[in-house]
């Protein structure tokens, strides 16, 4: 994402925060005034490290033009890191036109969590004792790439699958365990689902998409209402 400081604060802004907020990977690129007119009041020169600086996972400007590629090799690794988010880097004019003989930075892979095995038995004990669980998947899984995993684990213990609005498509809608998309505070089918359920499986899920608040207000997860919910084999 490039954008300039001469665009309105609003069209500046927006984008960036949502993908911060969205947890989608983005760079936002800005041209900024020379490193000479900084000490002083300059026509379009905006401190942009300042108003990104709290919808951004990390941002800088470019002060030297050597480190340039570890800037943009940071930017890139964290932007695409769990949470994923957006990153900024502000480029005045005079480092945009600078010649460099840097070499740009390996990529370098990052190593993902793996969790404790008395944590996956203890998920695996609480799923095989419920009786009406349910799978609540998120955005994380298209991150991931997790959406063929997601329905076989799904088919494999015949439990319905909700998504919210950033994970549709996870699971076909014709698929019988498709239960669609939940994210509205309405009362509808999905909603139904969540107040039969027993046990919420979260698979990619973030409190962003849709606050546990609204699926489970009771924190009981008990029956309050005669709706229907696909039936386990």
């Amino acid at each position: 994402m490039l954008l300039d400081p001469r665009a309105r604060a609003a069209n500046l802004v927006t984008g960036v925060a949502d993908a911060t907020m969205d947890h989608s990977p983005v760079v936002a690129l800005t041209g900024q005034a020379g490193l000479d007119r900084m000490h002083k009041e300059s026509h379009q020169y905006l401190d942009l490290v300042a108003l990104f600086h709290p919808i951004t996972k990390w941002n800088t400007q470019i002060k030297k033009a050597t480190t340039i590629p570890e800037t943009v090799s940071k930017a890139l690794t964290l932007a695409q890191a769990e949470k994923c988010g957006a990153t900024h880097i502000d480029i005045p004019e005079d480092m945009a036109k600078a010649t460099v003989e840097e070499e740009s930075l390996r990529e370098h892979s990052s190593v993902r969590p793996v969790p404790l095995a008395s944590q996956i038995e203890r998920a695996a004990r609480v799923i095989s004792e419920a009786r009406t669980p349910l799978l609540l998947a998120g955005n994380g899984v298209v991150r991931a790439g997790a959406s063929a995993a997601l329905v076989h684990f799904a088919e494999a213990l015949n439990v319905p699958i909700a998504t919210t609005f950033m994970a549709k498509g996870v699971i076909p809608f014709s698929h019988p365990l498709a239960m669609g998309a939940i994210g509205l505070q309405a009362r509808d089918y999905v909603s139904c689902g969540f107040d039969l359920a027993d046990v919420i499986i979260a698979v990619g899920y973030d409190l962003v998409e849709y606050a546990p608040s609204f699926w489970n207000p009771g924190r009981d997860k008990k029956n309050r209402a005669p709706c229907p919910l696909p039936r386990r084999g």
